[in-house]
């Protein structure tokens, strides 16, 4: 898994093992909001 976080809590996550890319370009001013982990996990589990 490789990962590159961005400015104002986005994110380019490539899974090469799953062929899985996620982008998330969402703003989140404030990083207590937002978890990375549980939109990792929340992702994985849909699939």
């Amino acid at each position: 898994m490789f990962a590159s976080k961005g400015h104002y809590g986005q994110y380019v996550i490539i899974v090469p093992s799953m062929d899985l890319v996620f982008v998330r370009l969402g703003q989140t001013y404030n990083n207590e909001t937002f978890d990375i982990d549980e939109f990792i996990v929340g992702i994985l589990k849909a699939l």
